[in-house]
């Protein structure tokens, strides 16, 4: 299994003898926005969105790579 890292040094990709997380986008604060998951035609996507002020998790999806029910999960929070 090999991790690579992004230049702050938050894992960015692991992989080995298949793909398992082929992208993980952070915002400034490193927070986990979104990953991505598998391989075409079998990628599964997990967003987030945060709060502004609190940073608290606002929203939580989960999207797969199919015309027929891509999500999965939608999950909003309140404070």
């Amino acid at each position: 299994m090999v991790h690579e890292y992004d230049q702050d040094g938050l894992p960015s990709r692991t992989y080995g003898a298949s793909t398992y997380a082929s992208e993980h986008l952070y915002s400034p604060y490193g927070e986990s926005l979104r990953v991505t998951l598998g391989t075409s035609p079998n990628k599964v996507w997990v967003n987030a969105s945060y709060e502004e002020g609190t940073r608290r998790l606002a929203n939580f999806e989960i999207r797969r790579d199919k015309t027929v029910q891509p999500q999965v999960a939608n999950r909003a929070f309140s404070s």
